[in-house]
């Protein structure tokens, strides 16, 4: 299937007589999400594949269960008892895979804060450095929710980045003078000035829903 053409995923819902919410809940992302896909936004590959799946094989509405990923979903009843994986910093570039540069999601350390899954959390990370004191101190954990559309932001919240150079958590604005790129800012501004960053430079986005911090 084109994840380009504007009729691809409204079709395989009218197709198995699904609705937006139900489609939603079988991938595993928001209802916004499908809403977008349908006006033409980029379906990511991981997703892809499962709508594909959904394509040629269809899906009972009645049997739908939403779809697990890193952490279960919000409209699970057992949400409480999930646990959210601690990423290694050097491993984020590679999710949704299950197996980067050797670190394997079920050899992982994991916690299960309720507070954390509630809000969609489904990892975490660990902050390296002080470039976001006094908000984030070197060694504070991280809640990360994953972002399927990297071309929406919220501006100034906090995101994790993860790009060609490294992982980065910066607040994220607009490049006034760029509108491919854009404006990371840090909280320790003295230290670590803003700039700008190209969006095609970026492999994944995750927005920070909480933090653990430490003394």
């Amino acid at each position: 299937m084109n994840d380009n053409e504007l009729s691809d995923v409204r079709e395989i819902r009218k197709k198995w007589g699904l609705t937006q919410k139900q489609l939603a809940k079988a991938i595993g992302v928001d209802t916004k999400t499908v809403q977008n896909w349908e006006y033409g936004t980029q379906i990511p590959k991981s997703k892809r594949a499962i709508l594909r799946q959904i394509e040629e094989n269809g899906i009972s509405p009645t049997a739908i269960k939403p779809q697990k990923y890193y952490g279960d979903s919000l409209q699970s009843e057992d949400y409480k008892t999930v646990t959210l994986p601690l990423i290694p910093l050097e491993a984020v570039a590679g999710f949704p895979g299950c197996d980067v540069d050797g670190v394997f999601l079920e050899n992982c350390e994991k916690y299960a804060v309720p507070e954390f899954s509630a809000k969609g959390a489904q990892y975490l990370i660990r902050v390296s450095g002080t470039s976001m004191l006094p908000k984030y101190n070197n060694g504070d954990l991280l809640a990360c929710r994953k972002i399927d559309e990297i071309t929406f932001f919220q501006w100034g919240k906090v995101y994790v980045i993860d790009t060609r150079q490294g992982i980065l958590v910066k607040k994220l604005f607009p490049d006034k003078d760029n509108p491919d790129n854009i404006l990371c800012v840090s909280e320790n501004k003295d230290d670590f000035p803003p700039f700008t960053l190209p969006m095609d430079e970026i492999r994944s986005i995750s927005i920070v829903v909480g933090v653990i911090g430490v003394e």
